[in-house]
Formats: C-alpha cells, sequence, structure tokens
C-alpha cells in the first residue's frame, strides 16, 4: 500500500497535468488568446469561447483538490486503524492520550515490571480461590502491586462519584479507575485471566509512564523469578512480636529459604517418637509472604508433636505394642503443661490435650479419634 506522502504527491502530479492539458488545449486555439485581452479589443466570437474554458480549468482543479484532500484523509484514517499501531480509544470520562499505556492490555498469566529502576521487594503464587499470583514492586515511595488470577480478588474497590474509565489497549478492555490516590488498571486477557495492577504514590500520568514497564512472561521465566526473589530474603527479619495472640520472639518470615532451618533450631528439646520429624510443617510452609514470631512458631511445634503422638499411640494400640504404647502415654500426659502451648493458649486448646491424655490413658480408641478432629490433627490416623 502505497504511504500518504506517496499519494499525496501521485495526486498532485495529476493534478498538474490535467491543468496543464488544459490549459495547454485552451491555447492551442487562437480564439483563447482572445480571452486574455482587453474586452474592448476582444471579438464577442472569441470572448464567449474564452468564458467557456475558464469554469473548465477552475472546476477541474477544484476537484482534483478534494479528491486530494479526501484521499489524504481516508488513508490517514487506514493507518490509524494499522494492526500494528497502538490500538487505543476511551469508552468513558475520560481518554488518556499518553502512548506509554500500550504496554497494558497483554495476554498472558504471568507479569513482571521491566524496569531495572525498580525493586522487586515481593512475589508469589497463591491457589486460594483458584491459581493466582502476585508481585510488589518498590521505587523510593512508589509502589506497583501486580495481581493476576484469584489474586485480584484483593484488589481495592473503586472509590469517588466518577465513573470507571474503558479503556481498548491492544484490543483488550483495559478499565481505569482510583482509590484513595491509588491508579488501577485491570483486565481481562484472552486466555480469560484477571489480571490487575496497582500503582500506589502517584498520580495518573506517571501511572501510565510506569506501566509502559509491564510485560508478559512464560512460567519458566516466573518460576525463576519467584526462586530469585525468595533467596533474597531471610528468615530472621529483625523485627520482633508484640506479645498476646501476636507472641513475642524474632518474627520469622516462612516463606524463606532458610525457614526451614530456622524452624528446626526453635524444635530442638522437642520430643517426638521415634522415627518422626517435623516433616509436614516443612512441607506446607507458605510460598506467600507469611510471619510468624519465635514464640508462634515453637507452640505449632508443640502442637504438631501432640499430634504426632498421639497417632503413634493408636498406632501401638492397633499393633499390640504395650511398651510403644505406654511410651506414647507417658508424652499425652506431659502436653498439657509444654510451655508454649500455655502461653499461647487464648482458650481451650490444653484443655483438650488434657482431655486426649485422659481418653487415652481409658484406652479410648474412638474417643481419641474424635479428639485428634477436635484438637485439628485432621491428618493424623491410625498408620499415618
Amino acid at each position: 500500500m502505497p504511504t500518504v506522502t506517496e499519494t499525496e504527491d501521485r495526486l498532485r502530479h495529476t493534478l498538474t497535468a490535467v491543468a496543464s492539458s488544459v490549459s495547454d488545449s485552451a491555447s492551442a486555439d487562437p480564439d483563447f488568446a482572445g480571452a486574455s485581452l482587453p474586452i474592448a479589443t476582444t471579438p464577442a466570437r472569441s470572448r464567449a469561447r474564452g468564458t467557456r474554458r475558464r469554469p473548465l480549468l477552475v472546476f477541474a482543479a477544484s476537484f482534483l483538490g478534494v479528491l486530494l484532500v479526501g484521499a489524504v484523509s481516508m488513508l490517514s484514517n487506514v493507518a490509524g486503524n494499522d494492526p500494528d499501531a497502538a490500538d487505543l480509544s476511551s469508552q468513558g470520562e475520560e481518554a488518556p492520550v499518553d502512548p506509554v499505556v500500550s504496554g497494558l492490555g497483554m495476554d498472558g498469566s504471568y507479569f513482571v515490571l521491566d524496569d531495572e529502576e525498580w525493586t522487586l521487594s515481593e512475589v508469589w503464587e497463591t491457589s486460594e480461590g483458584g491459581p493466582g499470583t502476585q508481585s510488589n514492586y518498590q521505587r523510593g515511595n512508589e509502589h506497583v502491586i501486580v495481581m493476576t488470577g484469584s489474586a485480584t480478588a484483593h484488589l481495592p474497590e473503586a472509590e469517588g462519584d466518577g465513573s470507571p474509565t474503558t479503556l481498548t489497549l491492544n484490543s483488550n478492555q483495559v478499565t481505569e479507575r482510583t482509590r484513595a490516590g491509588d491508579v488501577i488498571f485491570d483486565w481481562i486477557t484472552s486466555e480469560g485471566t484477571s489480571v490487575g495492577v496497582t500503582f500506589s504514590g502517584m498520580d495518573r500520568e506517571r501511572a501510565l509512564q510506569v506501566a509502559e514497564a509491564l510485560r508478559p512472561i512464560d512460567s519458566e521465566a516466573w518460576d525463576q523469578l519467584v526462586e530469585a526473589a525468595r533467596a533474597q530474603v531471610e528468615a530472621r527479619t529483625g523485627e520482633f512480636g508484640s506479645g498476646g495472640e501476636d507472641g513475642t520472639g524474632e518474627r520469622i518470615r516462612l516463606d524463606s529459604l532458610d525457614a526451614p532451618d530456622v524452624i528446626l533450631e526453635l524444635a530442638e528439646g522437642i520430643e517426638l517418637p521415634p522415627g518422626h520429624a517435623f516433616g509436614r510443617v516443612i512441607e506446607n510452609l507458605p510460598e506467600e509472604p507469611t510471619g510468624m514470631t519465635e514464640e508462634g512458631i515453637r507452640s505449632m511445634l508443640e502442637y504438631e508433636a501432640g499430634c504426632i503422638w498421639t497417632g503413634y499411640w493408636l498406632d501401638a494400640v492397633e499393633a499390640g505394642d504395650p511398651e510403644a504404647r505406654d511410651q506414647a502415654l507417658a508424652i499425652l500426659d506431659e502436653i498439657p503443661t509444654w510451655p508454649t502451648l500455655n502461653a499461647t493458649d487464648g482458650g481451650g486448646v490444653t484443655d483438650a490435650w488434657r482431655r486426649n491424655a485422659e481418653l487415652a490413658a481409658a484406652g479410648d480408641v474412638q474417643g481419641v479419634l474424635d479428639n485428634l478432629y477436635t484438637n485439628n490433627c485432621t491428618d493424623v490416623a491410625p498408620g499415618q
């Protein structure tokens, strides 16, 4: 397809050629020459013929001029609809004119803010309500939170009297809204994945500029990003709990790569049956940012140990092993007195463990099984 400039040149050339042709045709007629003479010296016959040819020249020039303008306008519209050009329209109160927002509206399940000036502070996946991801970026006092899938359920609700603005970006409908100073873009990809990006600590124009760095990445690149981000997070944060339900001691990041080491360190002194370990605790550590105080972790470990010892007692009874049964009974009697369980008991925890020990001492297997579920040891049963 010729460009606008090429088409304009062709039409201008055609206009000149036609005008020249009309002019030459008129000049070739001896009678037409008289049209340029003073009326007083022009024969009536020549004057009449010259008058007919002048409107013809004007009409040709006018017609081709209109044709030129129309063609240029048409080609400009075609160029504007080029699929390779940025697709940006607006339905709503306001439409951005900055083309940098064309970075939004992209397809994919994973996104990254591709700008070295921004620091990736948090990144994780979630399965709550379905698969989803979240990554947090920081640059000074500015923050960008990118959510996909189920994580978008936590996007802030819009505030204010103005209705959201809907933008068409790269053939995707992108909704722009604000909340408490935040600028939010969200859209649905062609695969049906929800995407939401919150820009905090910046105005709308700045958010549009930052949005230019958003990029979709594949799952392999995302996994590498998660591992790299987790590697930068240390379990020991240097922050401490305030007591009460929060617990005391240093706050530990359970999603860090070295969290298992810290947990096993805190587990020292908590007795377990032969051949058992805190494997379930380690395997079920969250991947999303989660903090817990040392006291909270110790309480969790004591609770898990109670579940493990109860399962050990059930196995001993089923196997007819009196030695293992008595060993388990001795520990079950001690569990209600364990210090961290008592310190963090918000009511009823140690009483439930005391009841558990009484049922075991009475040999009430079904009572112990029922009490296990009361104590949330649902993953502990005979043979496990």
